[in-house]
């Protein structure tokens, strides 16, 4: 999302939004954009979204988790989680343990095998996270068992109502230089 975020502006609460379409608030250092869904897939596992910036940059998330990118500084393609573990599985269980595999652009990286392990942690002091009080939502920690770099963790803020959990905020780095964090937006 370089050209989306390079001109970016920070006025995004302010926007007049089509309440027909969905958005997606997504920031990437401190600069944040707008995606719209453009559809989603059906799959056993929970539905994917396929999200679009206006320059053409594509986020795939499934259940939070980022499943695919397209036009980022770093691209994940080809991503497969196994087991991909529900969210309602690591309220009850957590830790859970489980591996990603993904292909890695620039450079085609192909094949990373990562071990995984989530569990729930204390609300952050600092998140992207705008407008959603973060005592609200229950927060998980990802770590990356496979990486020494502790910065490649990933944080989800997820909504628990009537049993049924959605992922509310995500942040993730794709790679050591470049991470994103998203929003369902607007904040509800």
């Amino acid at each position: 999302m370089a050209d989306a975020f390079s001109s970016a502006s920070n006025n995004i609460d302010r926007l007049q939004l089509n309440p027909q379409y969905r958005y997606l608030r997504v920031t990437v250092n401190h600069k944040s954009a707008l995606l719209v869904l453009g559809y989603t897939e059906e799959h056993l596992e929970g539905q994917i979204e396929i999200w679009y910036s206006d320059s053409g940059q594509v986020l795939r998330l499934q259940n939070g988790r980022v499943l695919g990118t397209l036009g980022l500084e770093t691209d994940w393609l080809n991503v497969n989680y196994n087991p991909l573990p529900t969210w309602q599985e690591i309220a009850q269980h957590s830790p859970i343990s489980y591996q990603r595999k993904h292909d890695q652009m620039p450079g085609y990286r192909y094949g990373i095998l990562e071990s995984l392990s989530i569990s729930p942690i204390p609300a952050p002091a600092k998140s992207e996270i705008v407008s959603i009080p973060g005592k609200e939502l229950r927060w998980y920690e990802e770590v990356n068992s496979s990486h020494p770099d502790l910065s490649l963790l990933s944080r989800f803020a997820v909504l628990e109502k009537d049993g049924e959990f959605k992922v509310m905020y995500g942040d993730q780095c794709l790679s050591p230089r470049f991470c994103l964090a998203w929003q369902v937006w607007p904040a509800k």
